[in-house]
This record gives C-alpha cells, sequence and structure tokens, in this order.
C-alpha cells in the first residue's frame, strides 16, 4: 500500500463524505440522524428475522435436532440465532473481502474515496449486532464478555460509520466475520454430535481463520490505524476525542481476539492431552 496523504485529491476536501449517496439521496453528505434512522431500520429488519429463522428451526430443525447436553441450547430461539449469524457473516465477511481485495489492490487516492460494499456492509454489521445485542441480551445467552464485545463493535461501527472513513479500518475489521461462518456450526452442534467430522472440521477452520483474520489481518488494521497515518488517513470531521475513542475500542478489541486466540490453543492443548490419555488407557 502506497502514502496517500502525500496525494492531493479532490475527495480531500473537509467537506467530502465518501458515502451516503446511493442509500438516500443522489449526492453525498447525509445527516447523522439519516444514518441512525438507516441503521434502526435495518436492526428492526434483522430482529425480524431472527425471529423468522426461529419459527423454521422449531418446525423444520429441532424435531430432527440431537439434543444438546446444554438446555439453552435446545431452544429454536438458539438454533435461529446461529441460522440469522450466518447470513450477516456471509454478507459481511463477502462483501468485505472483495472490499479489502480492491482497496489493496487499489491506487493511494482509493483510501480516501470510501468504497460502496464496505459502506453497506457497515450498515449490516452495526445493525446486526445491536439487534443479537438486544434479543440475545433478553434471552439470557450473552455472557459479560461477549456484551463488552458488542458494545465496543457497536461504538466502533457508529464511529466509522458516522464519519465515512477509514475504509480500511472499517475493511479489516468486518472481514473478522469470515470466522463466523464456521463458528455458528459449531456452537450450534458441538454439544449435540461432539465428535462428529464435521464438528472438528468447522473447529479446525474456525481456529485456522481466526488467526488469519482477526489476529492477523485485525492486529494489522489496528497497528495501522495507531501508527500508520500515511496508511489509514483520518477524516477531517474526527476531532482528537473521537480519535481517542476509536484508537481505544480498537485496542480493546484486539485485546480480546487475542485472548480468544490464546484459549482456542488451550483448548486443543487440553483435547490433545485429555486423546492422549484415553489412548494410554485403552493400550
Amino acid at each position: 500500500m502506497g502514502k496517500p496523504s502525500t496525494l492531493t485529491v479532490p475527495e480531500m476536501d473537509p467537506n467530502f463524505r465518501a458515502c451516503g449517496s446511493h442509500w438516500l439521496h443522489p449526492t453525498a453528505g447525509e445527516e447523522r440522524s439519516e444514518i441512525a434512522l438507516l441503521v434502526g431500520g435495518w436492526t428492526l429488519v434483522w430482529m425480524c428475522l431472527w425471529v423468522a429463522c426461529s419459527a423454521l428451526a422449531h418446525v423444520l430443525i429441532m424435531p430432527w435436532l440431537p439434543p444438546s447436553t446444554k438446555k439453552h441450547e435446545n431452544r429454536a430461539t438458539y438454533i435461529g440465532q446461529k441460522i440469522v449469524a450466518t447470513i450477516k457473516c456471509a454478507l459481511v465477511a463477502g462483501l468485505c473481502n472483495v472490499g479489502l481485495y480492491d482497496l489493496w489492490h487499489a491506487p493511494p487516492a482509493a483510501f480516501y474515496t470510501g468504497h460502496l460494499l464496505i459502506e453497506i456492509s457497515g450498515v449490516h454489521f452495526t445493525s446486526f449486532e445491536i439487534a443479537d445485542l438486544v434479543l440475545s441480551g433478553y434471552l439470557g445467552i450473552l455472557d459479560p464478555l461477549h456484551i463488552a464485545h458488542h458494545a465496543i463493535h457497536i461504538t466502533m461501527g457508529f464511529i466509522i460509520r458516522g464519519h465515512c472513513a477509514p475504509v480500511v479500518t472499517a475493511a479489516t475489521l468486518m472481514a473478522q466475520e469470515t470466522s463466523g461462518l464456521f463458528l455458528n456450526y459449531y456452537l450450534g452442534m458441538r454439544n449435540r454430535l461432539p465428535s462428529h467430522w464435521t464438528i472438528l472440521t468447522s473447529q479446525a477452520l474456525f481456529a485456522l481463520s481466526f488467526f488469519i483474520w482477526r489476529n492477523a489481518i485485525g492486529t494489522w488494521g489496528t497497528y495501522v490505524y495507531l501508527m500508520r497515518p500515511d496508511i489509514v488517513p483520518k477524516p477531517a470531521s474526527f476531532n482528537a476525542p473521537t480519535d481517542a475513542c476509536l484508537a481505544a475500542a480498537l485496542c480493546l478489541a484486539s485485546v480480546l481476539q487475542w485472548y480468544w486466540g490464546v484459549e482456542i490453543v488451550r483448548s486443543a492443548l487440553r483435547r490433545k492431552a485429555k486423546s492422549g490419555e484415553q489412548s494410554a488407557k485403552g493400550a
């Protein structure tokens, strides 16, 4: 990636807004209230989709699904959440990975102009996080760590989407949803058929994608925001408190991802040790 700060492009005008033109009106420059209405509307859509997926799960999936050893996982709403979360991950990760690829190969000026796919992803990502926080919180299936995780992401979503930038930071954050494609199936089935090959495969793919997208790419995204303003230009509308808030949220999110990454390694080592003990007893 180059150094876009050395260029003079029209989009560097402090009044320029790179996103919003395709949502509500033909020219960029949406108001914060419009963003709030947009995210609020899609939040309701995601909540309705979760209810619909839960109803379908109750009728079509739960009668055939092996029971879980965890009581709360035997509710249709739990399976419904995994279905709708997978839909969200496919949408957001798909759009953002394409956007990240485009940015990586784009000329430096592209970092100032926004990206349509990443903007769309930002709206859906933030609205889903709100919907999931509300419904999962109501159903009691979120622990305090995941509540904090959602709150951090919602904060970052509103800051980045509200200022239409930084587009590179947004892309590296939301591309991390790639790992969720494998995680949702694993979480839905691990306490039902723990030794099934699909569970072991989804677990391995989740771990691999977690370290690629959440630890490697995610940490890189945080680093360049904090240390490389030549790669991640900050919009003129950013003031010092906004910059500090986003920087803190990025750091907290990275710490959480590395904490979970360490837990993934520890879990794998525990399974390996347990498997070795069982093999020794069998011998």
